[in-house]
C-alpha cells in the first residue's frame, strides 16, 4: 500500500491555489454584475411604481425619486423639497456602487405628475466609479428602458 508523499500533496495544493487565484477576478466581476442588475431592476420597479401611484392619485398625491451618490429616496409630494418626509423610503446601493444621473435638471430628481409623466427625463447609470455601468433610460412619456 502506497501513500502520497508530502511533496505530492504540496504540489496538488499549489495547483488548487493557483486555479482559485485565476478564477477570483471572474467571480468578483460576476458578483458585481449581479449587484448592478439587481439594483437596476429595483430602481426600474420604483420608478414605475412612482409613476403608477401618481397616475392613480394613490393617497391623493404624486410621487418621485431623488438621487444621491449611493442611495435614492422615493418620496411623496410635488418635489423633494416640499415632500411629506414621513413617507420617505430610502434605497441604498451596495457599497462599491454609485449613481451617475443625467436628467437635465439641477436637482437629481424625477417627480411624476397626475398623468404619470415625469417632470424630468434622461438617464441613470449604476456602476463602480471609474468603470462603465449599466444605464436606465427614462423618456418624456415616462417609458423606462434598460
Amino acid at each position: 500500500m502506497r501513500a502520497f508523499s508530502l511533496v505530492e500533496l504540496v504540489v496538488v495544493m499549489a495547483i488548487v491555489v493557483m486555479a482559485l487565484m485565476a478564477a477570483w477576478p471572474a467571480m468578483s466581476r460576476f458578483q458585481m454584475d449581479a449587484q448592478i442588475n439587481e439594483s437596476l431592476s429595483a430602481l426600474s420597479m420604483d420608478l414605475r411604481l412612482a409613476a403608477s401611484d401618481s397616475r392613480s392619485a394613490w393617497q391623493d398625491d404624486v410621487y418621485g425619486l431623488k438621487f444621491f451618490e449611493d442611495y435614492y429616496t422615493v418620496y411623496r409630494g410635488e418635489s423633494y423639497v416640499t415632500r411629506k418626509s414621513e413617507f420617505d423610503r430610502l434605497v441604498s446601493l451596495p457599497r462599491s456602487l454609485d449613481f451617475q444621473v443625467e436628467l437635465g435638471t439641477i436637482e437629481d430628481e424625477i417627480s411624476f405628475n397626475r398623468r404619470g409623466l415625469p417632470e424630468a427625463f434622461g438617464s441613470v447609470t449604476i456602476g463602480r466609479s471609474g468603470e462603465v455601468g449599466k444605464t436606465l433610460l427614462i423618456n418624456k412619456l415616462g417609458v423606462i428602458e434598460k
